[in-house]
């Protein structure tokens, strides 16, 4: 069950969702669902006017897990490939108040030779790996963007690439369209549940893994909100939104 859990981090941190707006600037925020307290901001641009070099760079501050007063930067760079976000190359920098650089995560997608290379240095962690390419990957800075694109398109499922350095097939589950809130106003928007692939034991499993959700509005495809685990089964349950 951990590394079922483990998924979720990736589902939303460090994700912002974007999808077709050639170029824009925003923020999202993360709130502890119980007590309404905000976690963490982050600061983002988005631009895909080059279906090529599509780009989402963010900063961000406040606390993720268990780190705490601590500032983040992340580089995401894809390519539009049949309607679909395909991911070049990631980076994600952690820094403490000192701003010392507490953990870096590089990823490179080399489709002619089918392989992910995978580079994270934390002050303990020192880790190289090399990844087959199994179908449309996502990792940890571009999930959330990447999702909206598949829900658009109907796409079932997807991998995703864990900043622990394991790969997993992450099945899509649409539930339909809602009057979400959102900003506290409602708004009519399409909902998804993200369920790690476990094969013939799904069905068994399904309700034992915790709940990960995503709305999406229905115009745009657009990501408004996302509730769920923060990290693992024992994290903190937030509430993240995407600002204007």
């Amino acid at each position: 069950m951990f590394f079922m859990c483990r998924i979720f981090c990736l589902l939303l941190t460090f994700s912002i969702a974007i999808s077709s707006y050639a170029k824009e600037q925003g923020k999202i925020e993360c709130y502890d669902r119980a007590s309404q307290v905000l976690r963490s901001s982050t600061s983002f641009t988005f631009n895909d006017t080059d279906p090529s070099n599509i780009r989402l760079s963010q900063k961000g501050n406040g606390s993720y897990d268990n780190y705490k007063n601590v500032s983040w930067e992340i580089t995401s760079i894809m390519e539009m490939d049949n309607n679909i976000y395909r991911p070049l190359a990631s980076e994600r920098i952690i820094k403490d108040k000192a701003g010392r650089i507490i953990k870096q995560l590089k990823l490179s997608y080399d489709y002619d030779q089918n392989i992910i290379n995978f580079t994270l240095v934390t002050p303990n962690i020192n880790l190289r790996k090399k990844f087959p390419i199994k179908g449309i990957t996502a990792d940890g800075t571009n999930v959330l963007s990447m999702t909206a694109k598949l829900a658009q398109n109907g796409n079932k499922y997807f991998f995703l690439l864990t900043d622990l350095g394991n790969l997993y097939k992450i099945n899509i589950k649409y539930l339909g369209t809602e009057n979400a809130l959102f900003r506290s106003k409602p708004i009519k928007a399409t909902r998804i549940r993200f369920i790690p692939d476990m094969g013939i034991l799904d069905n068994f499993l399904e309700n034992a893994i915790p709940t990960s959700y995503c709305w999406f509005s229905n115009n745009s495809y657009r990501w408004l909100r996302y509730e769920g685990k923060e990290v693992d089964r024992d994290s903190k349950d937030v509430v993240i939104f995407l600002g204007n």
